[in-house]
C-alpha cells in the first residue's frame, strides 16, 4: 500500500513540476488537539499535556492564475492523555479505570488544491484531503479494576504497541496562508490549517472507542519560487 501511494505521490509531483512557476519548500509548526467521542464505551477525558508538532516538504504551482495544485509529504507527532472510567456495575459496585499517555507518529500525504490571490504578497485558501501511515504508537499508563472500592486487578504498560491505532488514517482539511517575499525568489510562508480525522482508538487491554480528532495547526516555512523560463524569440533575417 505504501509503495502504491508513494508512486501516486511521485506522479503528482512530476505532474506539478512540468508547469512553470513552481514553489518548493519546508515548513513546521505546532498542533493543538481536541477530541469528541462518537462511539464511547465509557467516560473518556482527553487532554494534551505535551505538545504535538509536524514538519513537511511541499511543492505547489504558483501560476499567475487563481487555481493552483499543491501536495505535501508530512511527518507528524501527536500526544494525548486519556482518562477513562468503564463499565460501572451498580450491583457489584465494579468498574475499570484507565489512565494512559498515547503518542503516535504518522507519515502523511496531503493533497490541497489552492486558490491564490495577490501579486507580490500572495494570499491563499485551500480545501484538501490526506492519507496517513502509522509509523509508531507508544502507550504509557495503567488499567485498574475495582470491586466494592477494593483493587482487584492492576496492569501497567510502557512502550511501543501495535493495533492501538489503525495503520492508516484519512481526513479532511481547510487552510489559509500567505507568501511573503524575502529576497529574490525566497519566500516566507505562514499558514493556518484545521483538520478532521476519525481514528479508532483501542488500548492495550482490548477496550475501544471511536473519536473525532480535530487538529488546529500553525506553521511557518521557507520556500523557493522557481520562475517560468522565458522564451527566446529568434528572428531570422534574409
Amino acid at each position: 500500500m505504501i509503495n502504491k501511494t508513494g508512486l501516486i505521490l511521485l506522479i503528482v509531483l512530476v505532474s506539478i513540476s512540468v508547469y512553470p512557476q513552481i514553489q518548493t519548500g519546508l515548513k513546521g509548526g505546532y498542533t493543538l488537539l481536541s477530541c469528541a467521542d462518537w462511539n464511547d464505551y465509557g467516560t473518556n477525558t482527553y487532554t494534551t499535556p505535551q505538545p504535538s508538532y509536524f514538519f513537511s516538504v511541499f511543492e505547489r504551482q504558483r501560476k499567475p492564475k487563481i487555481f493552483n495544485l499543491g501536495v505535501e509529504l508530512e511527518y507528524s507527532h501527536s500526544f494525548l492523555h486519556v482518562n477513562t472510567k468503564i463499565g460501572h456495575d451498580i450491583n457489584s459496585e465494579s468498574y475499570t479505570l484507565e489512565n494512559f499517555d498515547l503518542s503516535a507518529d504518522f507519515l502523511k500525504i496531503i493533497f490541497q488544491p489552492q486558490f491564490t490571490f495577490g501579486t507580490r504578497v500572495k494570499f491563499f485558501i485551500y480545501p484538501g484531503v490526506f492519507l496517513g501511515f502509522n509509523i509508531q504508537t507508544r502507550i504509557k499508563g495503567y488499567l485498574a479494576y475495582y470491586q466494592y472500592d477494593s483493587l482487584r486487578y492492576y496492569s501497567y504498560t510502557d512502550g511501543p504497541v501495535h493495533g492501538h491505532l489503525s495503520d492508516y488514517e484519512t481526513g479532511f482539511l481547510l487552510g489559509a496562508g500567505t507568501d511573503i517575499p524575502l529576497y529574490h525568489e525566497l519566500t516566507m510562508v505562514l499558514e493556518f490549517m484545521q483538520t478532521m480525522t476519525f481514528p479508532s482508538i483501542h488500548n492495550s487491554w482490548g477496550y475501544g472507542t471511536g473519536i473525532i480528532l480535530f487538529e488546529t495547526r500553525f506553521s511557518v516555512g521557507i520556500a523557493y519560487n522557481i520562475p517560468a523560463k522565458k522564451k527566446n524569440n529568434v528572428e531570422s533575417k534574409y
